[in-house]
């Protein structure tokens, strides 16, 4: 669940006030919250610092792509209408509402200073996160003093956005990209085999998280306990003989 972050909640990062310049913070943190309830505006802050995109004038536009990326998230969509409210901007807006499942976006706002239509979100640069769409509306957090927090109609940001970021949580788990053994005339690997073969499947059972011993292509003790703990997981005859049922299941499992 997301959270609104407010910046005057907070006191100084490095010498830099999140009052003045945390919005790219609280932004970021309100929907990184989602997956880890023990961040806050402040640590984030503190990451975006010591890898140079947090200064006195605020967040980088790379900063909010690189804070994301390292707390597993992935960027699925990143526009640039410059408060355009033209085609770019519509493109985002449908893709928002073309997704299912969770996903999450930050936009970057402008005053009329900076070319944007009104001063309603602010009047210089500020950064928004948006955390839901519903019956059309934009649910928008606003860690600034205006507090427009709330839902909208995403007219209401059209000319005003230079930047938008659509993000959801990184699937980590993933098809083995290695070689995969193949097997011996008999059908099967098993103990008291060698050679490069069972190389490759010991490197297989190493990526799925059951040996740890060397990959050295001896068929021993160790390689046999780890096929037997590979087929208990995926609830095959514990034999510990790699045939042609663990070999079909190792092309399709993921981790």
């Amino acid at each position: 669940m997301s959270k609104t972050f407010k910046q005057n909640n907070y006191g100084s990062v490095h010498g830099i006030s999140m009052a003045v310049s945390g919005c790219g913070p609280c932004a970021s943190a309100s929907v990184i919250y989602n997956i880890d309830e023990s961040t806050d505006p402040v640590k984030v802050a503190n990451w975006l610092y010591e890898h140079d995109h947090f200064y006195t004038s605020g967040t980088t536009r790379a900063g909010i792509t690189d804070v994301f990326q390292k707390h597993g998230f992935e960027v699925i969509g990143y526009y640039k209408p410059e408060h355009s409210g033209g085609t770019v901007w519509q493109q985002a807006i449908n893709k928002m509402k073309s997704l299912t499942g969770d996903w999450w976006a930050i936009f970057l706002v402008v005053g009329t200073k900076n070319g944007g239509k009104d001063n309603f979100w602010t009047s210089g640069g500020h950064y928004l996160s948006v955390t839901d769409l519903k019956n059309g509306k934009l649910y928008v957090r606003d860690s600034g003093v205006r507090n427009n927090t709330g839902y909208f109609d995403p007219e209401k940001l059209r000319y005003d956005t230079n930047v938008i970021w659509i993000v959801r949580r990184k699937d980590n788990t993933a098809l083995y990209l290695g070689v995969f053994p193949t097997l011996s005339s008999k059908g099967y690997l098993k103990k008291g085999d060698t050679g490069e073969q069972v190389k490759w499947l010991q490197l297989f059972l190493q990526w799925y998280g059951v040996y740890n011993g060397n990959v050295d292509g001896s068929f021993g003790p160790n390689t046999e306990a780890a096929v037997i703990a590979y087929q208990k997981a995926e609830v095959l005859s514990k034999d510990g003989c790699f045939g042609p049922k663990c070999l079909a299941r190792a092309k399709r499992v993921k981790k």
